[in-house]
Protein backbone atom coordinates (compact mmCIF):
# COMPACT_ATOMS: atom_id res chain seq x y z
CA UNK A 1 0.00 0.00 0.00
CA UNK A 2 2.46 2.74 0.92
CA UNK A 3 4.36 2.34 -2.46
CA UNK A 4 1.18 1.92 -4.66
CA UNK A 5 0.33 5.53 -2.76
CA UNK A 6 3.88 6.81 -3.71
CA UNK A 7 3.43 5.89 -7.50
CA UNK A 8 -0.23 7.65 -7.11
CA UNK A 9 1.65 10.99 -5.54
CA UNK A 10 4.84 10.68 -8.29
CA UNK A 11 2.03 10.07 -11.20
CA UNK A 12 0.48 13.55 -10.27
CA UNK A 13 3.00 15.82 -9.39
CA UNK A 14 4.52 14.85 -13.02
CA UNK A 15 1.03 15.62 -14.46
CA UNK A 16 1.12 19.19 -12.63
CA UNK A 17 4.87 19.89 -13.80
CA UNK A 18 3.69 19.16 -17.78
CA UNK A 19 0.55 21.41 -16.82
CA UNK A 20 3.10 24.23 -15.41
CA UNK A 21 5.12 24.11 -18.54
CA UNK A 22 2.35 24.42 -20.94
CA UNK A 23 2.76 27.40 -24.15
CA UNK A 24 1.45 30.36 -24.46
CA UNK A 25 -1.87 30.84 -25.83
CA UNK A 26 -2.44 32.54 -29.06
CA UNK A 27 -4.05 35.97 -27.84
CA UNK A 28 -1.09 36.11 -25.63
CA UNK A 29 1.31 35.86 -28.28
CA UNK A 30 -0.17 38.68 -29.82
CA UNK A 31 -0.64 41.28 -27.08
CA UNK A 32 3.53 40.74 -26.26
CA UNK A 33 4.40 41.03 -29.81
CA UNK A 34 1.49 44.37 -29.72
CA UNK A 35 3.61 45.54 -27.06
CA UNK A 36 6.75 44.63 -28.49
CA UNK A 37 6.30 46.37 -31.45
CA UNK A 38 4.94 49.98 -29.73
CA UNK A 39 8.08 49.77 -28.04
CA UNK A 40 10.17 49.24 -31.54
CA UNK A 41 8.29 52.33 -32.53
CA UNK A 42 8.53 54.67 -29.63
CA UNK A 43 12.82 53.96 -29.28
CA UNK A 44 12.64 54.41 -33.36
CA UNK A 45 10.53 57.53 -32.90
CA UNK A 46 13.15 58.41 -29.89
CA UNK A 47 16.29 57.64 -31.95
CA UNK A 48 15.47 60.01 -34.68
CA UNK A 49 14.23 62.63 -32.31
CA UNK A 50 17.39 62.71 -30.89
CA UNK A 51 18.77 62.55 -34.79
CA UNK A 52 16.85 65.19 -35.68
CA UNK A 53 17.89 67.57 -32.65
CA UNK A 54 21.53 66.97 -33.31
CA UNK A 55 20.88 67.36 -36.95
CA UNK A 56 19.70 70.90 -36.43
CA UNK A 57 22.09 71.30 -33.35
CA UNK A 58 24.69 70.99 -36.63
CA UNK A 59 22.82 73.12 -38.80
CA UNK A 60 22.47 76.00 -36.50
CA UNK A 61 26.44 75.53 -35.49
CA UNK A 62 26.99 76.06 -39.29
CA UNK A 63 24.98 78.55 -39.97
CA UNK A 64 26.12 80.71 -36.58
CA UNK A 65 29.54 79.93 -37.78
CA UNK A 66 28.90 81.69 -41.02
CA UNK A 67 27.15 84.92 -39.67
CA UNK A 68 29.72 85.12 -37.17
CA UNK A 69 32.47 84.89 -40.66
CA UNK A 70 30.53 87.89 -42.50
CA UNK A 71 29.99 89.75 -39.23
CA UNK A 72 33.77 89.79 -39.03
CA UNK A 73 34.07 90.75 -42.42
CA UNK A 74 31.76 93.22 -42.59
CA UNK A 75 32.91 94.83 -39.31
CA UNK A 76 36.42 94.81 -40.84
CA UNK A 77 35.29 96.92 -43.96
CA UNK A 78 33.45 99.13 -41.55
CA UNK A 79 36.72 99.69 -39.53
CA UNK A 80 38.43 101.07 -42.81
CA UNK A 81 36.02 103.42 -43.85
CA UNK A 82 37.61 106.04 -45.47
CA UNK A 83 35.33 108.84 -44.33
CA UNK A 84 33.38 109.79 -40.90
CA UNK A 85 29.46 109.00 -41.75
CA UNK A 86 28.96 112.28 -38.83
CA UNK A 87 28.30 114.67 -40.03
CA UNK A 88 27.76 113.40 -43.56
CA UNK A 89 30.78 114.25 -45.94
CA UNK A 90 30.36 116.62 -48.95
CA UNK A 91 31.65 116.21 -52.38
CA UNK A 92 34.30 118.41 -51.92
CA UNK A 93 35.94 116.88 -49.45
CA UNK A 94 37.45 114.00 -51.56
CA UNK A 95 37.34 110.81 -49.20
CA UNK A 96 35.06 108.52 -50.78
CA UNK A 97 30.97 107.74 -49.78
CA UNK A 98 29.13 106.02 -47.44
CA UNK A 99 25.18 104.46 -49.09
CA UNK A 100 22.46 102.28 -47.73
CA UNK A 101 20.01 101.71 -50.06
CA UNK A 102 17.09 100.32 -48.33
CA UNK A 103 14.88 98.28 -50.69
CA UNK A 104 11.19 98.81 -50.52
CA UNK A 105 10.54 95.01 -50.01
CA UNK A 106 10.26 93.25 -46.77
CA UNK A 107 8.57 90.03 -45.37
CA UNK A 108 4.80 91.68 -46.48
CA UNK A 109 5.79 93.61 -49.60
CA UNK A 110 7.47 90.55 -51.09
CA UNK A 111 4.65 88.50 -51.30
CA UNK A 112 2.91 91.66 -53.34
CA UNK A 113 4.62 90.16 -56.60
CA UNK A 114 3.18 86.94 -56.12
CA UNK A 115 0.95 86.40 -59.24
CA UNK A 116 -1.09 83.67 -56.85
CA UNK A 117 -2.39 86.40 -54.86
CA UNK A 118 -5.74 87.72 -56.55
CA UNK A 119 -5.52 91.14 -54.19
CA UNK A 120 -8.14 92.24 -56.90
CA UNK A 121 -10.80 89.64 -55.10
CA UNK A 122 -10.59 89.45 -51.18
CA UNK A 123 -13.63 87.59 -51.17
CA UNK A 124 -12.23 84.94 -52.20
CA UNK A 125 -10.99 84.34 -49.30
CA UNK A 126 -7.15 84.26 -50.61
CA UNK A 127 -4.19 84.66 -47.93
CA UNK A 128 -1.27 86.47 -48.50
CA UNK A 129 1.58 83.93 -47.15
CA UNK A 130 4.23 85.53 -45.57
CA UNK A 131 7.42 85.89 -47.07
CA UNK A 132 10.52 84.02 -45.41
CA UNK A 133 12.67 86.68 -46.97
CA UNK A 134 12.81 90.42 -45.60
CA UNK A 135 14.72 93.13 -47.02
CA UNK A 136 16.76 91.16 -50.23
CA UNK A 137 17.24 94.17 -52.40
CA UNK A 138 18.75 96.15 -49.91
CA UNK A 139 22.22 97.85 -50.85
CA UNK A 140 25.28 98.63 -48.71
CA UNK A 141 28.12 100.44 -50.44
CA UNK A 142 30.95 102.17 -49.55
CA UNK A 143 34.53 103.15 -49.66
CA UNK A 144 37.61 101.44 -47.27
CA UNK A 145 40.89 101.66 -46.30
CA UNK A 146 42.62 98.26 -46.17
CA UNK A 147 43.53 97.96 -41.88
CA UNK A 148 45.68 95.00 -42.42
CA UNK A 149 46.01 92.76 -45.60
CA UNK A 150 45.43 95.28 -48.66
CA UNK A 151 42.51 94.30 -51.41
CA UNK A 152 43.65 92.20 -54.43
CA UNK A 153 41.50 91.69 -57.74
CA UNK A 154 42.09 90.84 -60.95
CA UNK A 155 43.19 93.29 -63.59
CA UNK A 156 43.76 92.34 -67.84
CA UNK A 157 47.51 92.23 -67.71
CA UNK A 158 47.24 94.84 -70.35
CA UNK A 159 46.56 97.36 -67.96
CA UNK A 160 49.71 96.92 -65.91
CA UNK A 161 51.49 96.90 -69.54
CA UNK A 162 50.02 100.26 -70.18
CA UNK A 163 50.38 101.75 -67.39
CA UNK A 164 54.23 101.13 -67.32
CA UNK A 165 54.55 102.69 -71.08
CA UNK A 166 54.54 99.43 -73.01
CA UNK A 167 51.77 98.06 -76.01
CA UNK A 168 49.39 95.85 -74.73
CA UNK A 169 48.71 92.73 -77.23
CA UNK A 170 45.84 90.60 -77.50
CA UNK A 171 46.88 88.05 -75.18
CA UNK A 172 47.39 90.45 -72.82
CA UNK A 173 44.07 91.35 -72.71
CA UNK A 174 43.01 87.41 -72.29
CA UNK A 175 44.88 87.40 -68.96
CA UNK A 176 44.57 88.64 -65.82
CA UNK A 177 46.55 89.18 -62.78
CA UNK A 178 46.46 89.95 -59.73
CA UNK A 179 46.78 93.41 -58.18
CA UNK A 180 46.74 94.97 -54.59
CA UNK A 181 44.99 98.65 -53.22
CA UNK A 182 44.64 100.11 -50.07
CA UNK A 183 41.65 101.48 -51.24
CA UNK A 184 38.66 99.51 -52.44
CA UNK A 185 35.17 100.12 -53.14
CA UNK A 186 32.91 97.37 -51.49
CA UNK A 187 29.46 96.39 -52.05
CA UNK A 188 26.96 94.04 -50.05
CA UNK A 189 24.17 92.61 -52.10
CA UNK A 190 21.89 89.42 -52.24
CA UNK A 191 21.17 88.04 -55.65
CA UNK A 192 18.82 84.39 -56.12
CA UNK A 193 20.58 81.43 -56.74
CA UNK A 194 20.55 81.27 -60.30
CA UNK A 195 19.30 78.16 -61.78
CA UNK A 196 22.02 78.00 -64.41
CA UNK A 197 24.96 80.24 -65.35
CA UNK A 198 25.14 81.09 -68.98
CA UNK A 199 26.57 84.19 -69.76
CA UNK A 200 26.30 87.04 -71.98
CA UNK A 201 24.63 86.33 -74.73
CA UNK A 202 25.68 88.84 -78.22
CA UNK A 203 23.88 91.64 -77.20
CA UNK A 204 25.32 91.68 -73.46
CA UNK A 205 22.69 90.58 -72.17
CA UNK A 206 23.18 88.44 -69.04
CA UNK A 207 21.08 85.13 -69.04
CA UNK A 208 20.26 83.58 -65.91
CA UNK A 209 17.21 82.08 -63.95
CA UNK A 210 16.49 81.42 -60.32
CA UNK A 211 15.05 78.50 -58.85
CA UNK A 212 11.36 78.76 -57.82
CA UNK A 213 9.47 75.19 -57.12
CA UNK A 214 6.30 76.55 -55.53
CA UNK A 215 5.65 79.30 -58.36
CA UNK A 216 5.01 82.40 -56.03
CA UNK A 217 7.10 84.62 -57.98
CA UNK A 218 9.97 84.28 -55.24
CA UNK A 219 13.61 82.94 -55.42
CA UNK A 220 13.39 80.26 -53.40
CA UNK A 221 17.21 80.92 -52.17
CA UNK A 222 19.54 83.86 -52.26
CA UNK A 223 22.70 84.47 -51.61
CA UNK A 224 25.04 87.49 -49.80
CA UNK A 225 27.62 88.70 -52.12
CA UNK A 226 30.39 91.41 -50.93
CA UNK A 227 32.10 92.80 -54.48
CA UNK A 228 35.56 93.95 -53.89
CA UNK A 229 36.28 96.99 -56.65
CA UNK A 230 40.14 98.06 -56.10
CA UNK A 231 40.53 102.08 -56.21
CA UNK A 232 43.68 101.93 -58.63
CA UNK A 233 43.57 106.10 -60.48
CA UNK A 234 47.43 105.06 -60.91
CA UNK A 235 46.09 102.93 -63.95
CA UNK A 236 44.92 105.37 -66.10
CA UNK A 237 46.91 106.80 -68.86
CA UNK A 238 47.09 109.22 -71.46
CA UNK A 239 45.60 107.01 -74.27
CA UNK A 240 44.87 110.02 -76.69
CA UNK A 241 46.93 108.51 -79.89
CA UNK A 242 44.98 105.38 -79.72
CA UNK A 243 41.34 107.41 -80.14
CA UNK A 244 40.03 108.49 -83.38
CA UNK A 245 40.76 111.77 -85.20
CA UNK A 246 38.39 113.93 -83.53
CA UNK A 247 37.21 112.28 -80.40
CA UNK A 248 38.44 114.18 -77.34
CA UNK A 249 37.91 113.04 -73.57
CA UNK A 250 38.07 115.36 -70.27
CA UNK A 251 40.23 112.70 -68.20
CA UNK A 252 43.23 109.97 -68.67
CA UNK A 253 41.28 106.37 -68.99
CA UNK A 254 41.76 102.79 -69.19
CA UNK A 255 43.89 101.75 -72.49
CA UNK A 256 40.94 102.32 -75.45
CA UNK A 257 42.39 100.01 -77.85
CA UNK A 258 41.10 97.03 -75.67
CA UNK A 259 38.00 95.29 -74.85
CA UNK A 260 37.66 97.78 -72.08
CA UNK A 261 36.42 100.40 -74.64
CA UNK A 262 35.30 98.26 -77.33
CA UNK A 263 32.09 96.94 -75.54
CA UNK A 264 29.19 97.86 -77.77
CA UNK A 265 26.76 97.84 -74.58
CA UNK A 266 27.92 99.97 -72.60
CA UNK A 267 24.94 102.27 -72.92
CA UNK A 268 22.11 99.09 -72.52
CA UNK A 269 20.59 100.71 -69.19
CA UNK A 270 19.74 97.44 -68.01
CA UNK A 271 23.53 95.86 -67.99
CA UNK A 272 25.33 98.76 -67.25
CA UNK A 273 28.71 97.81 -67.19
CA UNK A 274 28.43 94.74 -65.58
CA UNK A 275 29.79 93.47 -68.37
CA UNK A 276 33.01 95.49 -67.74
CA UNK A 277 32.96 94.62 -64.05
CA UNK A 278 33.05 90.84 -64.70
CA UNK A 279 36.59 91.19 -66.54
CA UNK A 280 37.64 93.89 -64.23
CA UNK A 281 38.28 94.19 -60.07
CA UNK A 282 38.24 97.71 -60.59
CA UNK A 283 36.34 100.64 -59.42
CA UNK A 284 35.21 102.42 -62.88
CA UNK A 285 33.62 105.08 -64.29
CA UNK A 286 32.39 106.26 -67.62
CA UNK A 287 34.03 108.66 -69.92
CA UNK A 288 31.67 110.30 -72.60
CA UNK A 289 33.41 110.12 -76.24
CA UNK A 290 31.67 113.13 -77.15
CA UNK A 291 30.95 111.73 -80.65
CA UNK A 292 27.11 109.69 -81.35
CA UNK A 293 27.33 106.09 -82.28
CA UNK A 294 30.52 105.80 -80.14
CA UNK A 295 31.16 103.84 -77.12
CA UNK A 296 32.07 105.44 -74.00
CA UNK A 297 35.50 105.19 -72.53
CA UNK A 298 35.86 104.12 -69.25
CA UNK A 299 38.47 104.96 -66.28
CA UNK A 300 39.50 103.92 -62.84
CA UNK A 301 37.92 105.91 -59.90
CA UNK A 302 40.35 107.86 -57.47
CA UNK A 303 38.41 108.35 -53.92
CA UNK A 304 37.91 111.71 -55.23
CA UNK A 305 35.57 110.50 -58.37
CA UNK A 306 33.59 108.50 -56.26
CA UNK A 307 32.64 111.02 -53.90
CA UNK A 308 30.05 112.02 -57.23
CA UNK A 309 26.93 109.30 -57.53
CA UNK A 310 27.43 108.79 -61.37
CA UNK A 311 30.83 107.43 -60.71
CA UNK A 312 30.28 104.31 -58.47
CA UNK A 313 28.95 100.98 -59.24
CA UNK A 314 26.66 101.31 -61.81
CA UNK A 315 23.03 101.01 -60.87
CA UNK A 316 19.26 100.87 -63.12
CA UNK A 317 15.78 100.66 -62.72
CA UNK A 318 13.98 97.58 -64.06
CA UNK A 319 10.41 96.95 -64.07
CA UNK A 320 7.98 95.26 -61.85
CA UNK A 321 7.22 91.67 -63.21
CA UNK A 322 3.82 91.47 -64.67
CA UNK A 323 3.70 95.01 -65.03
CA UNK A 324 5.05 98.62 -66.46
CA UNK A 325 5.60 99.94 -63.34
CA UNK A 326 9.11 100.36 -62.02
CA UNK A 327 10.49 99.73 -59.02
CA UNK A 328 10.59 102.85 -56.43
CA UNK A 329 14.70 102.46 -56.19
CA UNK A 330 17.82 101.33 -58.15
CA UNK A 331 19.35 98.22 -58.16
CA UNK A 332 22.53 96.79 -59.31
CA UNK A 333 22.82 96.82 -62.88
Amino acid sequence: MRNGLGSHNRTACRVARLRGESGFTLLEILIATTITMLMLLALTEGFKRISDSMTEGRARLDMGGRLRGVTAILRSDLQGLTLRPQPPSGVLGGSGYLKYYDGPLNDFSATLYDPNNNLASPSTGEQIPSSRFGDVDDILMFTARATGEWFRGRVPRALIVASGGGSPTAADWSTTVIIASQYAEIVYFMLPVPATDAGFDTSGQFLTGYIDRDNNGLPDQYRLYRRVLLIRPDLNIDDTANMPPGEQVADFTLPVNGPLRAEPYLANPMTGMARVHQLCDLSLRRVPSGRPNTPDYVAANSLEDLTKPENRLELCVLPVPGSQARTSMQILA
